[in-house]
């Protein structure tokens, strides 16, 4: 690992390392640098590439011995919560109140996703694409579960 190797790092590079060698979680990371979640994934797997890495967990060591930095865990940043209504019109569209917008970071063209659980109807920001090839990807025999191909790896 090489100065050479640590200078080709944008400033938002550098900062996606430090959260991810903090463990931060990739959803905290994208709201913490006011970027998406799919920004951040393509952002480390570019990083990954260019410095010779395979996996986050390197990537973190990497980062914690070209910084020299005494990492602690992520603290995450808390927003106020709001409260805001808005009204369906008769074509059923709905307005995001700019508070909404400007609360969760949403631009023109995001695509906002609805979805009900037991705590009720949420939204949040859904993720266009996902990369369809991801270095060190292994894939499942079907119907396998993770932990029972690990096991079968090891020969256990």
């Amino acid at each position: 690992m090489t100065t050479t190797q640590a200078i080709r790092l944008t400033p938002q590079e550098w900062r996606i390392a430090a959260e991810t060698a903090r463990g931060c979680p990739l959803p905290l990371i994208a709201d913490n640098l006011g970027i998406t979640e799919q920004e951040v994934v393509k952002c480390r797997i570019n990083m990954r590439h260019r410095l010779g890495l395979n996996t986050d967990e390197e990537l973190s060591e990497w980062y914690k011995q070209a910084s020299g930095e005494d990492l602690q865990q992520a603290t995450p940043r808390h927003r106020t919560p709001i409260d805001v209504v808005a009204t369906m019109t008769s074509k059923g569209q709905i307005t995001l109140p700019k508070e909404v917008r400007d609360h969760f970071r949403l631009q023109t063209g995001d695509m906002v996703r609805f979805f009900e659980d037991e705590r009720g109807v949420r939204f949040g920001r859904q993720v266009r694409e996902w990369p369809t090839e991801w270095p060190g990807l292994i894939p499942l025999p079907d119907g396998m579960a993770v932990d029972e191909y690990i096991e079968q790896i090891r020969g256990r």
